[in-house]
């Protein structure tokens, strides 16, 4: 390129010596030097030409192109003056302002804005010029019928320059916000009606809870008068009685402590909702330690061997925690396999709570039956097998639930089971 260039310099030069010269002092030699150059420099003034049509021909291409993808995009595009007078337009702005392109050039674009919107637009646009690049906002433009439409207008400045003027998108939102509109009342609605159901579902379960409470205590009167005199008679009328009548009466008694062992712990399942004490910080391995207590003849009776890891201090309801251990406790100790029983109890840190594990190595249950377990009634195994009321691990759950933890089991038959429950740790909460 600087060989190029340092040529036609010296071309250059040797012209204007050879011009200078009179024509006379021209040699034969001297006029053809010129005529060649002359000849050279009308052919690369040619070639440059053709260069410069060249490239104007690909502007012009280039031009049309996007001009035609402008022309016809989906969105509106407008170009306004900083006085906010539209300076171009595309078919779709023309569409969505309802007026011919060329009636729209310098139209101001307040005059398609309804009123509600003008102080938003101007806000709009005032806020670009400030400097605050990418302004969103919907406005509602008014048609020719009186119709309104909600348009969103997304804007920044032409080379970033408040004095050349604003451009904008215009996206018509119409639809779009109508369907907000409609799912946000019908959400309102939604949540009113739920709203209701819940304050509904509230009553129904303080008036059961009631009802259990006061036909518990009612039945507990009679049933244990019941048993007493079943009781007194058996006692001193057993020579008397055949053996036919002593079965019946011993059948009799039974069945009554069933029925008072079941009362009781409805009465417990119906106070757990009622209990409204604030949690405090609770010693596990106490609470371990008061229910071991709590059924030392249980234990001592199956030879029980309970291996007890150090426990946290959690937040919780101490006397429900009591309830929980017991019964995880019990039914390690009633489901036992035909030896002695072991049992495992152990705490884990996961995240934002404590997980405990109860363990033990009995008979298991099947794994198709690990939700069921946790509904009030549900059996796997007859009274005569195992004695109980089927209201243990309803109780269980519903006190890890009140807590805002979560109860599950992993069993497989004649392999034990493990029994996981969670506390969150948190503080200053109180049960629900």
């Amino acid at each position: 390129m600087e060989d190029k260039l340092d040529r036609e310099k010296l071309r250059a030069k040797a012209k204007k010596r050879l011009e200078e010269k009179p024509l006379q002092e021209r040699s034969a030699e001297d006029n053809v030097t010129l005529v060649e150059e002359l000849s050279i420099h009308q052919e690369e003034q040619n070639i440059q030409n053709e260069e410069l049509r060249r490239i104007q021909l690909e502007l012009e291409a280039t031009r049309a192109k996007y001009f035609e993808l402008y022309d016809l995009a989906p969105l509106g595009y407008i170009t306004l003056s900083p006085q906010l007078l539209i300076k171009e337009a595309n078919l779709a702005a023309s569409k969505i302002l309802e007026c011919d392109r060329g009636n729209l050039i310098n139209k101001g674009i307040s005059s398609f804005i309804s009123t509600s919107s003008q102080e938003s637009l101007y806000l709009h646009y005032k806020r670009l010029a400030q400097g605050k690049l990418g302004q969103a906002d919907v406005f509602t433009v008014h048609w020719k019928d009186g119709s309104e439409v909600r348009i969103q207008f997304e804007s920044n400045l032409v080379d970033e320059r408040p004095e050349k003027g604003f451009r904008s998108i215009l996206t018509d939102v119409t639809r779009l916000k109508d369907t907000e509109e409609a799912l946000n009342r019908v959400s309102d609605e939604l949540e009113l009606t739920v709203q209701a159901r819940i304050r509904d579902l509230e009553r129904s379960n303080l008036e059961l809870q009631q009802f259990a409470y006061v036909a518990s205590h009612d039945l507990q009167e009679p049933l244990r008068m019941v048993i007493s005199y079943l009781t007194l008679v058996e006692k001193r009328y057993r020579d008397k009685l055949d053996p036919e009548v002593q079965e019946f009466v011993r059948t009799a008694i039974d069945g009554g402590l069933r029925m008072k062992a079941l009362i009781d712990d409805l009465l417990a399942y119906s106070r757990i909702d009622s209990h409204h004490n604030t949690l405090t910080p609770t010693d596990m391995n106490k609470v371990v330690a008061g229910t071991i207590g709590a059924l030392a003849v249980a234990i001592r009776e199956s030879k029980a061997d309970i291996v007890v890891e150090p426990l946290p201090i959690i937040i919780a309801d101490e006397s429900q925690m009591l309830q929980v251990i017991q019964n995880l406790i019990s039914n390690a100790i009633k489901f036992r396999g035909p030896e002695p029983p072991v049992i495992h109890i152990s705490a884990v840190a996961q995240g934002k709570e404590w997980i405990f594990l109860v363990k033990d190595y009995g008979i298991g249950l099947n794994e198709a039956y690990s939700e069921k377990i946790f509904v009030m009634f549900q059996r796997l195994h007859t009274k005569e097998e195992y004695p109980g009321t089927g209201i243990g691990l309803a109780i269980v759950k519903k006190i890890v639930d009140r807590h805002g933890g979560r109860i599950w089991v992993e069993s497989e038959e004649d392999k034990g089971a493990t029994f996981f429950f969670t506390i969150p740790k948190a503080t200053n909460k109180t049960a629900q």
